[in-house]
C-alpha cells in the first residue's frame, strides 16, 4: 500500500488517515478520533479500539522519549567524565564524581574497546541507562522541551501535550523506568525502530568489564506481550530524514548493534548517501517487517558463516526465511573479507582488525559480493549435494528442498 503521506524534510510516513490527520493538526489520537466524528458524523473505531489506540500513542511517546533521555543521559556523562567537561552547579548533585567513576568502565567500553565515535553519537540509536535522579530530572526536562516545540509549532498547547496527556505520558516514563532489572543500572541501551517513525523495543547490554567480556541483553516490554524487539538504526531521526523514497536508500542487515553503529558512523564519515544499516537485534523480527517499512531489498551482512568462527549460516536462515516479500541479496564473500582469520566473525570485527577502508571496499565496489538470494540456495543446494554420496538419494532431495524453501 502507498504512503497516504510523506514528509521529505523529517521523514514522517504513514498509511493512516487517523495518523496524518492527528500529527498534521496536533492532537492526539482520541481527540483526533473525536474531532473526524463530529465532522463527518462517522465513528471510525469503536470506544475500546480507540481507548486502545490512545495507550498505543502514549506507549510510543513514551518509548522515543526514552531513548532520548539515555542519549541525554550519555551525553552528559561522557561530556564530564570522559572529556572532562567541568560539572555546572546545578548539575553537581546529579552527575558526582561517584557516578562518573562508576560509568567510566561503560565509557571506556563504548569509546575505546568498540571504537564508538562520539562524534556521531548524537546521530545514533544509543545511550546509557540513567540513575534514577538522572532519569527524573531529565524525562520533566525533554518533555518540557518536546511540548515547547509542539507549541511553537501549533501555536498553542495541542492535546497531544495537555496536562492531563503529560501526566500520562510521565506516568509511562516512570513504570518503564521501574521495570528496568537493577541490574542494567547504567548498561548500554539500544533504541530499535519498527519504521522511520515507529518505536520498537528498548534494547538494554550489561556491560561486564571485570570477566572481560560483555553480554548480557534485557528487552524492555512493548506495548503487547508478542510485540518484535524492532530493528536498531530503522528509527534513526537522520536516516529517517533521507527517506523521501525508501526504494533509493540501500540497506545493510548485520547481526549485532554494534556492528551497525560502527558502520553507520564511518558511512557518515565517509560522505556515502542513501545507505542504512540496520542490526536484526535476535530472531524474533521478520525480515518482511522492513517490507512493511517502505523498502523493497535488503543486502543481508550476517556473521560469518562458518560455525566454527560465527552463527551467520544459522541468522541468515531465519532471516531468509520471512523474506518473503522483500528482496534479499547474501554476502558471498567472508572468506575473503576475514581474509582466513578465524578470530574475525563479524562486521565489526573486520574494522578492529583491518579497518573501515578494507570492509568499504566489499560493501561498495565489489558488485559480485551480495549474491541474489535464488542464485545463492542454488549454489549452496549444489555445494550440499555434492558432499552427500550418490547412493543417498533421499539426503541429496533434502537437501536440495531445505534450499528450495
Amino acid at each position: 500500500t502507498a504512503n497516504l503521506a510523506l514528509c521529505h524534510s523529517c521523514g514522517f510516513r504513514t498509511r493512516s488517515l487517523l495518523e496524518l490527520f492527528s500529527v498534521g493538526a496536533g492532537l492526539s489520537y482520541a481527540e483526533g478520533l473525536t474531532q473526524i466524528q463530529a465532522a463527518t458524523g462517522v465513528k471510525l473505531v469503536t470506544d475500546k479500539l480507540a481507548k486502545q489506540l490512545e495507550e498505543q500513542d502514549i506507549h510510543q511517546v513514551a518509548t522515543k522519549l526514552f531513548g532520548a533521555i539515555c542519549s541525554e543521559f550519555l551525553r552528559r556523562v561522557t561530556m564530564y567524565g570522559f572529556d572532562g567537561a567541568a560539572v555546572p552547579q546545578e548539575d553537581a548533585a546529579i552527575y558526582s564524581p561517584a557516578l562518573l567513576h562508576s560509568v567510566q568502565p561503560v565509557l571506556d567500553w563504548l569509546y575505546k574497546k568498540r571504537a564508538l565515535n562520539r562524534t556521531y553519537g548524537a546521530y545514533l540509536p544509543y545511550g546509557v541507562m540513567p540513575t534514577p535522579a538522572a532519569f527524573e530530572e531529565l524525562s520533566v526536562l525533554l518533555l518540557d522541551d518536546q511540548v515547547a516545540r509542539a507549541t511553537q509549532a501549533y501555536s498553542e498547547i495541542t492535546t497531544a501535550f495537555n496536562k492531563e496527556r503529560r501526566a500520562l505520558i510521565l506516568a509511562k516514563l516512570k513504570a518503564m523506568f521501574s521495570s528496568v532489572p537493577a541490574e542494567y543500572s547504567l548498561s548500554v541501551t539500544f533504541h530499535t525502530g519498527y519504521s522511520a517513525t515507529l518505536a520498537g523495543r528498548i534494547r538494554c547490554r550489561r556491560v561486564i568489564i571485570s570477566q572481560g567480556t560483555d553480554n548480557a541483553f534485557w528487552n524492555m516490554a512493548g506495548f503487547a506481550e508478542n510485540d518484535p524487539i524492532g530493528y536498531l538504526n530503522l528509527m534513526n531521526g537522520s536516516a529517517g530524514s533521507r527517506r523521501e523514497k525508501a526504494k533509493s536508500i540501500r540497506l545493510i542487515m548485520v547481526e549485532s548493534e554494534i556492528s551497525a553503529l560502527v558502520m553507520q558512523q564511518y558511512i557518515y564519515e565517509s560522505g556515502i548517501p542513501d545507505t542504512v544499516v540496520v542490526a536484526s537485534a535476535g530472531s524474533n523480527n521478520t525480515t518482511d517487517m522492513l517490507h512493511t517499512a517502505g523498502f523493497d531489498s535488503v543486502d543481508l551482512l550476517m556473521d560469518h558463516p562458518d560455525p566454527a568462527i560465527g552463527k551467520g549460516e544459522d541468522q541468515l536462515r531465519m532471516k531468509l526465511q520471512t523474506a518473503l516479500h522483500i528482496q534479499p541479496r547474501v554476502f558471498d564473500k567472508w572468506d575473503d573479507l576475514s581474509r582466513g582469520n578465524i578470530t574475525v566473525k563479524d562486521p565489526d570485527d573486520v574494522v578492529q582488525m583491518y579497518g573501515w577502508d578494507h570492509l568499504r571496499e566489499y560493501l561498495f565496489e565489489h558488485p559480485d559480493a551480495f549474491t541474489p538470494v535464488a542464485q545463492w540456495a542454488s549454489e549452496r543446494a549444489i555445494e550440499e549435494a555434492d558432499r552427500i554420496h550418490d547412493s543417498n538419494i533421499l539426503a541429496r532431495q533434502n537437501a536440495a528442498a531445505e534450499y528450495g524453501r
